[in-house]
């Protein structure tokens, strides 16, 4: 390749290893085990790889956050850019590990020449020879729009081609360029329609040159560079769609779900806590089967639209998942290859003010999950004794002002009953005060919620229906957000996993009749920090991960005089 193209490109010709990883330019270089986020994008018809630090991710985040779309076009933005990256650490040769499957897609061979082109806070990685042709032709073509303004009239060739260095390193430092991608929405196959993609990934792709000093040379430049977006909307043929099915819920830790999930065709996988189908989608694009279980019928109503084209894979049914073993598809004692639970309550569950979660939005005081919740939360908080009220709070919302907070509740309801999410809220916040970020009604409107859809009973049922589930060498992923759960996930997980138990009053360790588990962690694994910048409600998500081993399960379970019942009470209570 011509050095004067490679200039103007800023790029640099490396050689990938057998094992298809790049050394990082030492001008670019980050820190030894510093994270970089991998994309996929198309530039021109080129495929490429795109390499961002967590600069230029914040940096990009925040121009969608301030892009003027709405909270949905947002969320949907981010989910889809989720869905679309892997991320990758830096070797101490200040190298990075791009997978094959990636490098297949992107023309991109073990031990081939490629060209990294950018700056520091992003660059990408091109085929040698494709990566030749487009800055080649992109030359030429920008050189010969150019040519028609008056305003190079008067300079030398070389000066011209000065100038397009230049502009081509603006455009470099900039991170934005212009790319085709396609972008697909909600309706079916054959009723898709086709209309121009709105910017809301503007920080990924379109080129702004408004700080360029030469108004019709933007013009020119433009007209040179502009390629077609395309998104495929809702509508039959000639009738162009313009609205996408509305935005659910954000997926947690998607990659490191599918990183230990390892979904493959012809696995059967249980999700557990569907929702928007986030986790969901991941598994059934891997070709899994997925058996969807939610109590929330918006929830089933909207991924059965959303995967309309996966009908044959994808089999949703309304129940808790504690009763996962009784899914229609398991009646006849099937098992599975894996189980995941995002526990919890979704997005679209907290931005629905109708539903009554969010203490920040007024909507009736609700927080029913599903129909087999026990009560609403008016019912409960109007009728509720002052010990029961103070228990629900200390135990379930760890509220240190719970006495305080029930006999406000109990004596302002005898003339006002609570019916709406901020009567209660701005009443918990006039009480104790705000302090800090965090609302004062947060721990009390969790303990509501909780104890009306007997979460944490339901979640001792469904560890223990997962391990009639699970089978042998399945896997057991689960994601939990407040401490709570946690601390109820990792006891059962840990018991479980323990070849010998003991207890104080015993002359020696006994085998466990319950040796269930195998853990390939012992610790949990949490959000990156690119991901909570994006999904801030990820920053307190853990996911614990077990395997089920080739034990039989006992035939009556839980109960077992051996049993030291220190260590079981917390599971069963």
């Amino acid at each position: 390749m011509p050095f004067s193209i490679a200039k103007y490109y800023n790029a640099h010709e490396h050689k990938m290893d057998p094992k298809c990883r790049v050394a990082i330019p030492v001008a670019w270089r980050p820190e030894e085990g510093e994270e970089l986020v991998l994309m996929q994008l198309t530039k021109r018809g080129v495929p490429m790889i795109r390499v961002l630090n967590n600069k230029a991710v914040e940096d990009g985040i925040q121009s969608i956050h301030n892009s003027g779309c709405t909270a949905g076009e947002i969320r949907e933005a981010l989910e889809e850019f989720y869905m679309n990256i892997h991320i990758v650490k830096v070797s101490s040769q200040g190298k990075i590990l791009i997978p094959k499957d990636w490098c297949i897609r992107a023309n991109i061979a073990p031990e081939s020449s490629v060209y990294l082109a950018g700056k520091g806070d992003y660059f990408e990685i091109y085929n040698d020879g494709m990566f030749t042709a487009m800055a080649t032709e992109q030359t030429n073509r920008v050189s010969k729009n150019m040519a028609h303004t008056n305003f190079f009239s008067t300079w030398s060739f070389m000066q011209v081609q000065r100038f397009i260095s230049w502009l081509e390193s603006l455009h470099l430092r900039m991170g934005e360029w212009r790319t085709s991608y396609q972008f697909f929405m909600a309706g079916r196959r054959e009723m898709q329609g086709t209309v121009s993609l709105p910017p809301i990934f503007s920080w990924m792709f379109p080129m702004q040159l408004e700080s360029v000093a030469i108004p019709h040379l933007v013009a020119a430049y433009e007209s040179s560079t502009t390629s077609a977006n395309t998104t495929f909307m809702a509508g039959r043929d000639g009738e162009q769609g313009t609205a996408s099915l509305p935005p659910y819920h954000l997926p947690v830790l998607p990659n490191e779900v599918c990183q230990w999930m390892d979904p493959s065709p012809n696995d059967i996988i249980i999700d557990g806590t569907l929702g928007g189908g986030g986790h969901t989608e991941l598994f059934l694009r891997k070709g899994s089967t997925v058996l969807a279980i939610d109590r929330d019928p918006d929830a089933i109503h909207h991924t059965s639209k959303r995967f309309i084209d996966f009908q044959e894979t994808f089999h949703p049914w309304q129940a808790n998942y504690a009763e996962m073993p009784h899914h229609p598809l398991l009646s006849d004692g099937k098992k599975v290859d894996g189980i995941l639970l995002d526990l919890g309550v979704s997005s679209h569950q907290l931005d629905s003010p109708e539903r009554g979660f969010s203490f920040q939005k007024d909507g009736p005081l609700d927080m029913r999950m599903g129909p087999d919740a026990i009560s609403s939360a008016a019912d409960f908080v109007n009728q509720a004794t002052e010990q029961e009220l103070i228990d629900c709070f200390r135990s379930l919302g760890e509220e240190p002002q719970a006495q305080r907070i029930a006999r406000a509740i109990i004596q302002e309801r005898t003339s006002n009953p609570f019916t709406r999410t901020l009567e209660l809220a701005n009443s918990i916040e006039h009480l104790i005060g705000r302090h800090g970020k965090t609302h004062p009604a947060t721990r009390c409107f969790q303990a509501i919620r909780m104890h009306i859809n007997q979460e944490i009973p339901k979640l001792h049922q469904a560890l223990r229906a997962a391990l009639r589930c699970l089978k042998p060498g399945g896997k057991l992923l689960i994601i939990t957000f407040h401490s709570l759960e946690d601390k109820a996930v990792k006891k059962f997980l840990h018991f479980h996993a323990q070849a010998e138990i003991d207890h104080p009053t015993w002359p020696a360790a006994k085998p466990n009749a319950e040796h269930y588990l195998t853990l390939p962690l012992r610790k949990s694994i949490a959000a990156s920090r690119t991901e909570i910048l994006s999904n801030p409600r990820s920053r307190s998500a853990k996911l614990r991960v077990a395997h089920r081993n080739h034990k039989p399960l006992l035939s009556i379970p839980w109960v077992h005089e051996a049993q030291p019942q220190a260590l079981i009470a917390p599971l069963i209570s």
